[in-house]
């Protein structure tokens, strides 16, 4: 029954005499899917390699061949914290890559990304990698039906907005993937409102300055950099105060109160609609301002509990003063009546 060394294209039908066959594996766990040789047909890898490449990536390219471990194991290849590394094995061969007029600095972008920095630097294994977005075994993850919709499985809410707002039916009919056109895919940045200003953001790519899109955009970008300085504002206020000795704890939820606000106005951002993102900034400007006006009423009770105190302080030290001079008047007295 001995099995020579399986060529490139034996490899995933050799790994499925077991890992296909569903008897077999429930006698070692049950919970194990038995069809990831029938995924890895419908992949890039897979298609390709029915097709007579052998430069694709096959089981034993991720799993290895005699020191297979499990996913969890921290020194396995598909290990959450190792899984970039191991694409970058070939995708990050330049000359490998330029054979499929593929990019090579997929992995150099994803370290900089948000999900990259989370993964590699916080060691946040939450966070996605390329199998969360390309799919392990198959062609993309369960329940997508292409990788353009892989970010509403971790932001359902947004894509969800997305494909209701005025951007919704255009992005489909120009066959745009939604949020990698302002996301980007490999280096996704943590968003700020700058993705939103007429000078340094994304929705001049595809509009002009003046037009309907830009406006909304530029109106956008407004009413969320104010409700920010305020929020910044408000919140120095209120420290300031808190550390001079005055409860402002009711500030304090007010504040917490405009902040998710301020979180869900920037996601109505993603319908695209000018009134929606305004309901949200109202509610945030109008708890911020009830907080502003708790931390002045606390700023003026600061003052006067710092005035209060200087008054009876210098009215001490004017009995003290008043003391020692009537002490020393009665010495004088005592000295010259010989007393």
């Amino acid at each position: 029954g001995f099995i020579g060394v399986p060529t490139k294209r034996e490899v995933p039908k050799f790994c499925g005499k077991c890992h296909s066959n569903a008897d077999y594996m429930k006698k070692f766990n049950p919970s194990l899917p038995v069809d990831q040789e029938t995924k890895y047909y419908t992949s890039y890898h897979g298609k390709a390699l029915l097709k007579g490449d052998e430069n694709v990536a096959t089981c034993v390219s991720c799993h290895q061949a005699h020191g297979i471990r499990k996913k969890d194991d921290p020194n396995a290849p598909v290990y959450a914290l190792n899984i970039p590394q191991t694409c970058a094995t070939c995708h990050s061969d330049a000359e490998l890559m330029k054979k499929y007029n593929l990019p090579a600095d997929q992995f150099d972008q994803y370290k900089e990304s948000v999900h990259g920095i989370a993964l590699l630097e916080k060691l946040d294994t939450g966070a996605p990698a390329c199998n969360d977005c390309h799919g392990n075994h198959g062609a993309s993850p369960p329940g997508t039906a292409s990788v353009g919709q892989v970010c509403g499985i971790c932001h359902p809410q947004n894509q969800q907005m997305l494909e209701v707002s005025p951007m919704g039916e255009p992005f489909k009919e120009m066959g745009l993937a939604g949020c990698e056109e302002c996301h980007g895919n490999h280096e996704v940045k943590k968003p700020t409102h700058e993705m939103l200003s007429v000078e340094n953001g994304v929705c001049g790519d595809c509009h002009d300055v003046g037009d309907n899109g830009m406006k909304v955009a530029e109106q956008t970008y407004m009413m969320l950099t104010r409700t920010d300085s305020l929020y910044k504002d408000v919140t120095e206020l209120i420290n300031f105060v808190e550390k001079k000795g005055v409860a402002v704890n009711a500030a304090f939820d007010e504040i917490t109160a405009a902040h998710q606000n301020i979180v869900l106005a920037q996601a109505k951002v993603h319908e695209f609609k000018v009134e929606a993102v305004k309901e949200k900034v109202d509610k945030a400007q109008e708890a911020l301002e009830t907080a502003k006006k708790i931390g002045l009423e606390a700023v003026k009770e600061y003052r006067f509990r710092r005035f209060g105190l200087w008054v009876s302080s210098l009215f001490a030290i004017l009995i003290i003063v008043f003391l020692v001079l009537k002490i020393r008047s009665l010495e004088a007295n005592n000295k010259k009546t010989g007393a």
